[in-house]
């Protein structure tokens, strides 16, 4: 892969699959294993908080 990768994950709150911990660090199944997935193909991982238009 290029050097300087980087993939924004989106996600919601929707506990137990992506929140912010009482730190205010995202935590969760999925952004663990998404974590873990970039990791290991040396991207950088980068977090967007989204909605689903449940406003």
């Amino acid at each position: 892969m290029r050097e300087n990768r980087a993939v924004r994950f989106a996600w919601i709150d929707e506990r137990p699959f992506n929140y912010l911990d009482d730190d205010g660090v995202l935590n969760g199944c999925d952004v663990s294993l998404a974590r873990a997935a970039f990791a290991r193909l040396g991207v950088h991982f980068e977090a967007a908080c989204s909605s689903c238009g449940d406003d």
